[in-house]
């Protein structure tokens, strides 16, 4: 993969401002300092800087825009052998539902988007409600899986078909349900999934200062891939 800049334009459309991305993946700074010269030229408002390698910038270069790292990003991986054991109240899901926003909006409590402060409450949450609802319409998503009892529910978990790879999305169980193992069952369903499709991947990513979340995965035998350290420049 090289470094490149590009324009959102679906964040740009989402957030009502010119939002562009950097990508640094070999280190050069210099790369890096062209590319925000060049943003702030044209009038854009927003970049993100994703770092690979766990790439830091330094010190100088951050001094002189608004801007902060947001995230590092863990990227984790799990090889699928063999099917694993489902669970009866797993199903598939297309219908939208209050809770279902609800548990989304949890899961995304180390967000980015929610840490860094320029965004007001309401763009994250209005974020997690259309992935919620690109996921149920199978716009981002070829499956979203729900785990009800008693009516309730319980848990989900959203995944993407990339052929090479089964990608998760979002995945979380409601707190009153937690420690019980719903979200490892839940892997178990993207496992089968995965399976049954000839994939021998899954994927997902999440913050690193989700310490539960990173050791979570790691109980279920995931392996950390990479880290991309993840900075907002607001120029």
């Amino acid at each position: 993969m090289k470094n490149y800049v590009r324009k959102l334009e679906w964040d740009s459309s989402f957030f009502g401002k010119k939002v562009a991305s950097i990508l640094l993946c070999d280190g050069d700074i210099s790369f890096l300092e062209e590319g925000l010269r060049v943003c702030r030229n044209e009038g854009y408002e927003l970049v993100y800087v994703f770092c690979e390698n766990n790439m830091q910038i330094p010190s100088n270069i951050l001094q002189y825009d608004d801007c902060s790292l947001v995230d590092t990003r863990i990227t984790f991986e799990f090889q699928v052998n063999s099917p694993a054991i489902s669970h009866p109240n797993i199903f598939e899901c297309y219908l939208q539902s209050p809770d279902l926003y609800n548990l989304a909006i949890q899961s995304g409590v180390y967000s980015r988007f929610r840490i860094d402060h320029h965004f007001t409450k309401q763009d994250f949450e209005r974020l997690y409600k259309v992935w919620v609802d690109s996921s149920l319409n199978r716009t981002i998503a070829d499956s979203v899986l729900v785990y009800s009892e008693n009516n309730e529910l319980a848990g989900f978990v959203t995944m993407k078909n990339l052929k090479d790879r089964v990608s998760i999305g979002l995945i979380a169980t409601q707190f009153q349900y937690r420690g019980r193992g719903i979200a490892s069952f839940l892997l178990n369903s993207v496992n089968n999934y995965a399976y049954s499709h000839a994939i021998d991947t899954i994927e997902v990513a999440t913050q690193a200062r989700n310490i539960i979340a990173c050791s979570f995965y790691k109980k279920n035998g995931f392996i950390e891939k990479s880290r991309t350290n993840i900075y907002h420049f607001w120029i």
